[in-house]
């Protein structure tokens, strides 16, 4: 999950992907790609409760793979069916809290000390949309989008189990999958081989050329470079059918925030 604005989020951590040995033959293991990712979404439908905290890198890369902007934000998230869900944004140049208590979908700006409240939807698939456009948060193949699909969509393809592996001392499955459109995104999963839960999410853009610009002699030049844009999520903390009280969801924001009176959404 990320916010388009770009709340993607920043805390480093390190990736251990050691291959722990061949595919074939490991007894106790699924085999197929697609398999594995249905049943690690399935793992979420079924959860009645859920809280997580997760970091996001949004990283431009050149050809290389070496970095050249990056940008992070980390994310607090509670999940009650139907529809009750929290969610705390924090990144280096602010922060943002969206909350729904079945009633009222409530979004905060500690910035700009303001909030608003719209009606919230009756379930997460159809609060998903609600959260994208009113407050620039998107779930993309994260476990908030699993708590909320059925099945995987059909432009998801070439779904492949690369490799069994270890992450951060946790025994994975790294399966692969590009999602197809008008452009090809590859995804990257890392997930548990025990508990089927997902610890690692990654897509990265096919290269476009992009113009930038140099001082090089006291002048500024301009010219042109191949980036990709990767967005890595790291699942720090998860706790499937928490114990979350209903009062958590009624967020109010701080005393001296005043309301912002939105535009009626437009039907087109």
């Amino acid at each position: 999950m990320s916010r388009n604005v770009c709340l993607p989020m920043l805390l480093t951590l390190t990736l251990l992907t050691a291959c722990v040995g061949s595919i074939a033959g490991r007894a106790g293991t699924l085999t197929d790609g697609r398999d594995i990712l249905q049943k690690s979404f399935g793992t979420y439908l079924r959860m009645t409760s859920y809280y997580g905290r997760a970091n996001t890198d949004s990283l431009l890369l050149d050809t290389n793979g070496r970095a050249l902007k990056q940008i992070g934000t980390s994310v607090d998230i509670k999940y009650k069916r139907p529809n009750k869900l929290f969610l705390s944004f924090l990144t280096p140049v602010g922060s943002r809290v969206v909350w729904s208590n079945s009633t009222n979908l409530g979004i905060y700006d500690p910035g700009a000390n303001k909030y608003s409240i719209s009606t919230t939807a009756p379930n997460l698939e159809a609060l998903l949309p609600l959260l994208f456009q009113r407050a620039s948060v998107s779930a993309s193949f994260d476990p908030l989008y699993a708590l909320s699909r059925k099945e995987l969509p059909s432009q998801l393809r070439n779904i492949t189990l690369k490799e069994l592996s270890n992450y951060n001392g946790h025994p994975v499955y790294v399966v692969t999958g590009d999602l197809v459109t008008k452009k090809t995104i590859h995804w990257t999963w890392c997930i548990d081989r025990n508990t089927l839960l997902l610890y690692k999410i990654e897509q990265i853009t096919p290269p476009v050329e992009q113009q930038f610009s140099y001082k090089q002699n006291g002048q500024i030049k301009h010219s042109m470079r191949k980036v990709s844009v990767m967005l890595r999520t790291v699942v720090a903390d998860a706790r499937p059918n928490a114990p979350i009280a209903d009062g958590e969801f009624d967020y109010k924001p701080p005393a001296g925030a005043s309301q912002r009176i939105d535009l009626p959404q437009s039907s087109h």
